[in-house]
């Protein structure tokens, strides 16, 4: 990438960060992957930071809306179950930085147009449940709220609990770019 001075963007997850050390972590701070796909996520921004000087990696949060060609993803199964009447059981335990699919590949489309470099938390502002995502899901879309339950992690034997892996992302909005709320975000998905 140096010799064409070609940009690496690099997506990393937050999941590099290891969940039980506070909330709204920031870029700095103590990395610890608990699996395999975290780690692997490290190894490539640690490979990347080495080999290249024009890089910007992404340590993107947790994603949520509409997939390509009405692909599954676990916020639609979840959309779906509480349209159709169906309970939904939700972690209320871990806690994440959410940002909306669309919005996301909006805000890379601004990074690449303003030549970001470095690493960057990408995700939204808020700390915040799937339960409470759920309740807020309800609340946008008029369903049922005692269709979501709340479930501890350990209630499940997560095999990689991460309890708590919010992001600052202040570096993101020192570059002009605010993420939406979730509630916004749903609002705008479902409401237009």
């Amino acid at each position: 990438s140096n010799k064409l001075n070609a940009k690496i963007i690099y997506t990393s997850t937050d999941l590099v960060y290891a969940g039980y050390r506070g909330s709204y972590l920031k870029e700095d701070s103590k990395l610890v992957p608990i699996s395999f796909y975290a780690e692997t996520k490290l190894m490539g921004e640690v490979k990347i930071k080495s080999l290249a000087q024009n890089f910007l990696i992404l340590r993107i949060a947790l994603l949520f809306g509409f997939g390509l060609n009405h692909s599954k993803n676990h916020f639609m199964e979840t959309y779906h179950k509480l349209k159709n009447n169906e309970s939904v059981t939700l972690f209320s335990d871990q806690f994440r930085s959410p940002l909306e699919l669309s919005e996301a590949a909006g805000i890379i489309k601004e990074l690449i147009q303003m030549d970001a470099r470095g690493l960057l938390n990408f995700g939204g502002c808020e700390r915040i449940s799937r339960y409470q995502m759920g309740l807020l899901l309800c609340e946008v879309c008029g369903f049922n709220p005692e269709l979501v339950r709340p479930i501890k992690m350990e209630e499940l034997n997560v095999k990689y609990p991460v309890a708590d892996v919010s992001m600052n992302v202040d570096k993101l909005i020192e570059l002009g770019i605010k993420p939406n709320s979730v509630k916004d975000s749903l609002s705008r998905l479902f409401k237009g």
